[in-house]
């Protein structure tokens, strides 16, 4: 298991730069999984299109709101949010 505060200590904030997040995206489970470098792209590729899929439907279902981030980063399950993104 890795080291997942990570994740907590950046704050959450809309990026200009898309190719940097990829990078940073792909780099993160790459180096966090074990997986391969082509598995790695697939996982992330996977991401994208639920993404994608979900903003054609204007569902606004693949999000998290500050709140749930806060309660995910305390430890406490966020149910919600686990359940949308499920």
């Amino acid at each position: 298991m890795y080291d997942k505060s990570y994740l907590f200590e950046r704050p959450l904030s809309k990026e200009n730069n898309l190719l940097k997040c990829f990078e940073e995206i792909h780099d993160f489970i790459y180096s966090h999984d074990g997986l391969s470098t082509q598995q790695t792209l697939e996982e992330f590729v996977k991401i994208l299109f639920v993404k994608i899929f979900d903003e054609q439907l204007k569902e606004n279902q693949f999000i998290i709101t500050d709140d749930e981030w806060n309660r995910v980063k305390s430890g406490e399950y966020a149910t919600n949010f686990t359940n949308r993104i499920t």
